[in-house]
């Protein structure tokens, strides 16, 4: 797919990219944008316009090429091998993003950056702002869980009797953006 471009506004490489496949030219890939215009008047090239890759479309065309692929290797794969075929929809999910949020919690610690590492690929989640992650971080932190104890007491002698452990998330978090989020209707 192509476009055009004001030779004033087209970056050295879409010039030399130009120059080397239309005009025959051989330009290096160091070549500046003075050499390359010098180049283009020495075998007379003096339009105001040049035409070069859209790559943004051709971008575009490449990531859905890639995704019906992807989506016609998974249907082959689960009709072939179904352990295969989880391979692959794992793969896939692995790759989606989520833009989340770590909240800043009132207690020791509760400002300091959250370190999430699945199988081993660590990072540091800052509290407090948006941050765009893989679905491995969101799947570790909705598994991240602690054991919050609260002391039972005896109504008629106020004495303690026992404590009780609930299970609760270890970090206070959400998902913003993604294919999970929440809906307007859910968050409401």
């Amino acid at each position: 797919m192509k476009k055009t471009v004001p030779v004033a506004d087209a970056t050295p490489a879409q010039l030399r990219e130009f120059g080397n496949s239309t005009l025959g030219l051989s330009l290096a890939p160091t070549s500046t944008r003075a050499l390359i215009l010098a180049k283009f008047a020495e075998v007379g090239f003096d339009k105001p316009e040049i035409e070069v890759e859209d790559t943004a479309a051709v971008l575009s065309a490449k990531v859905a090429v890639a995704n019906a692929a992807s989506e016609a290797a998974a249907k082959i794969a689960a009709a072939v091998d179904p352990k295969a075929a989880e391979e692959a929809a794992r793969a896939a999910r692995d790759v989606q993003t989520y833009e989340i949020m770590i909240d800043v919690v009132d207690e020791p610690g509760g400002n300091r950056p959250v370190p999430v590492g699945p199988n081993g690929n660590m990072m540091l989640i800052p509290r407090g702002r948006p941050v765009t992650v893989r679905h491995p971080y969101v799947e570790v932190l909705m598994n991240a869980k602690r054991n919050v104890g609260e002391q039972q007491y005896d109504e008629s002698t106020g004495r303690p009797t026992q404590i009780i452990y609930r299970e609760v998330s270890a970090y206070p978090w959400r998902i913003l953006t993604g294919p999970h989020a929440p809906t307007a209707t859910q968050a409401a």
